[in-house]
């Protein structure tokens, strides 16, 4: 009886560790952004060992082997903390080292509660992924991971009745709903900490800088950048100010970020807040509301329409009217805005002091690109000293001598002092930030003040959502130039290619363009269905669940019990009952028993018509010996010869293996038939035993 309890307790736990190596494979690969790859194939090879000796491929492995590994973990983390140092890479050392921790404990597991501990710790693992990625599919993967460590928790107690199994795992359920409906308002609702970047991690979205090399690149990326959802009508002209550059940098002959902007973004704090009093008032004014849905871009800055207002404390108004979060963004983000209508003009406050307008007139070393510095004396003297009137003269010369947009210019070489020269008299041709630049340069050559402002143009209308997707691809930027006392917006691709201004970059009618769009898989249309399915589904979870509020009335918890309770409670009970329901099939899967010979269930027939005589075959008896009892108790006729026979087939086909299973039960079921009727004629002497 002990060997048979302990054969049944190691069954019992081979069935666990299948489902544990399963979800702990599963954990690892939804933390592959976090886990560095020594620690995720360190893990990956624990778990096969462990595999192969649950099936007994391999033999067990030696106590040495997890000190080892042990050393092996630990130094790893430390290395790369020295590399890339404690400040930066502490939260993701900790992830490592758990993770790894969680291996090792696995590799030595040897009692029942090992197997509890193990299944706990396979639980917060799976639900940890969710802090370091926020897309609805990564939800659906996680549950289906939760579902495997559900499994093996039932299977823990595999071997009592389904009913009881039920039971406890609806009480679990019904024990987790309370705290997963705490977490998810309230987590949603801090900044976490964790995300917090740093100058290492990668940024996306805008740079730093405006000149010939920049945003090239941006143009040819398709993925999202912002969603912008409108309360009204969408507005036909759609510039999304992102950033500023004000800053010339005489080596590179481009625009930088300001520094004092620099300084600015350094002061900012969890605890910072500006004064709705510093902001522009535009009380009683029209506007139009609309909502910024931002992607993770590791940057602070926000794009909003000129000019915008913002009901928003924890977002700030730059003294160049660029709107910035207190914390760089990581994670999908919701900002409101008023976009006033009723102005055309925006007078910021930027203050005109010596220093200031030193910044907005640099055109740096006065013997570089002579040619463009005589062109803007010429345009000059016919302006005279009517700013707006020279303005108009520059984007007269780029549409009368053959400018052209291109994603692909001529080169040019950057490293020169003549690069405007190059692009004014030479090439003609460029993106966006050739013309921006270059006029910005001959603004301030004609002593006007000016700076390039980069951001967003455009986007694509989804009508049916009354919102705009912007896409990086629909980098832009333009001019801002102090004209007439007041900030006016002009962008000099309106006269080289006017479909950019009102159309999405993709949607312009352009040969470089068109050219490149066609040639894309991007414009497939299966293809471009798809991905816009997908960017629904996820723009549905950033706005309902990502960007959740409890205290807003429209908040999808609260707006959907309230609306319609009973689908709500419906919904949840569903989702709990297939939960469950799949969890148990699983369990039962790797639970189920070898499945039994057919030939012999044949056999145990004869066995049950034995006992119905009132013969019983003892447990540790043979086919043998039980005929040899059967012989003895009704004497040598045609019913034990039968069962003999039986038992002689059933020999050839379980030891001898001369017949297959299917001819000896296909022969087991004809003697069967004889051996029933000559149990009926017995029956019918009526002889006791």
């Amino acid at each position: 009886m002990a060997n048979n309890t302990n054969q049944a307790t190691y069954q019992h736990q081979r069935r666990t560790l299948f489902l544990i190596c399963l979800g702990f494979f599963f954990s690892i690969i939804l933390l592959y952004k976090v886990l560095n790859p020594v620690v995720i194939i360190t893990c990956l090879g624990i778990i096969a060992i462990r595999y192969g000796e649950v099936k007994r491929t391999i033999s067990e492995h030696p106590a040495w082997l997890n000190n080892l590994l042990s050393v092996f973990i630990i130094a790893t983390i430390v290395a790369l903390l020295t590399l890339y140092g404690f400040r930066t890479y502490l939260v993701n050392a900790f992830i490592n080292l758990l993770v790894g921790s969680i291996a090792l404990k696995f590799l030595e597991i040897r009692q029942e509660r090992d197997l509890n501990i193990q299944v706990i710790a396979l639980f917060f693992l799976s639900s940890l992924t969710f802090v370091f990625s926020y897309d609805w599919y990564m939800l659906l993967y996680m549950m289906l991971c939760l579902i495997i460590d559900f499994a093996a928790l039932m299977s823990l107690s595999a071997c009592r009745p389904l009913r009881h199994l039920f039971k406890y795992s609806v009480k679990t359920v019904l024990m987790a709903v309370p705290l997963a409906a705490v977490l998810f308002v309230v987590l949603p609702r801090f900044n976490p900490f964790w995300q917090m970047p740093n100058a290492t991690q990668h940024q996306t979205g805008l740079g730093d800088e405006v000149g010939f090399a920049s945003i090239g690149e941006l143009l040819q990326d398709h993925s999202l950048a912002f969603r912008a959802v409108f309360d009204g009508k969408i507005p036909q002209e759609r510039y999304f100010k992102t950033m500023v550059y004000p800053q010339f940098d005489p080596i590179k002959q481009g625009f930088l970020i300001p520094k004092d902007l620099w300084r600015y973004e350094n002061s900012l704090t969890p605890f910072a807040r500006q004064e709705l009093n510093e902001r522009p008032d535009f009380a009683g004014t029209m506007g139009t509301i609309y909502n910024i849905y931002m992607e993770p871009s590791n940057r602070r800055w926000i794009p909003s329409l000129e000019i915008s207002t913002s009901p928003n404390e924890n977002i700030f108004l730059t003294p160049y009217t660029v709107w910035m979060d207190k914390f760089p963004i990581t994670q999908p983000k919701s900002f409101e805005f008023k976009y006033i209508t009723e102005e055309y003009f925006y007078n910021r406050s930027v203050p005109f002091d010596r220093a200031t307008v030193k910044v907005l007139l640099d055109t740096g070393y006065h013997s570089a690109n002579p040619q463009t510095r005589q062109l803007v004396k010429e345009l000059r003297q016919e302006a005279g000293n009517d700013d707006a009137r020279f303005a108009q003269l520059i984007l007269e010369y780029f549409r009368k001598n053959g400018f052209t947009y291109s994603l692909k210019p001529l080169q040019i070489n950057l490293s020169s002092q003549h690069i405007y020269d190059q692009f004014l008299f030479v090439n003609r041709n460029g993106f966006c930030n050739h013309y921006s630049s270059a006029m910005t340069y001959m603004l301030r050559l004609a002593g006007i003040p000016a700076m390039t402002e980069g951001g967003y143009l455009g986007g694509e209308i989804v009508e049916d959502g009354n919102y705009v997707i912007v896409r990086n691809s629909d980098a832009h930027s333009w001019v801002s130039a102090y004209i007439d006392h007041h900030w006016q917006r002009i962008d000099p691709v309106s006269v080289i290619e006017p479909d950019r201004i009102n159309n999405a970059f993709l949607n312009m009618r352009a040969p470089a363009i068109t050219e490149y769009a066609q040639t894309g898989v991007y414009q497939n249309p299966a293809v471009k269905w798809f991905r816009n399915l997908l960017e629904a589904i996820e723009f549905k979870w950033n706005m309902t669940v990502l960007n959740y509020n409890f205290d807003d009335n429209s908040g999808f918890i609260t707006r959907f019990f309230r609306e319609k309770t009973i689908l709500a409670v419906i919904c949840l009970l569903l989702s709990m009952s297939v939960m469950v329901y799949l969890s148990l099939r699983l369990a039962k899967l790797f639970s189920r028993k070898k499945k039994t010979d057919r030939a012999l269930v044949q056999y145990l027939r004869f066995i049950s018509l034995f006992k119905k005589l009132g013969l019983t075959k003892r447990r540790y008896e043979t086919p043998e010996q039980f005929s040899a009892v059967a012989i003895k108790v009704f004497g040598d006729c045609e019913l034990t010869k039968l069962f003999r026979e039986a038992g002689t087939v059933l020999s050839d086909h379980l030891y001898a293996e001369t017949i297959g299973e299917k001819e000896a039960e296909k022969k087991l079921k004809v003697i069967f038939n004889s051996f029933r009727n000559a149990v009926k004629k017995y029956r019918g002497k009526r002889k006791t035993f």
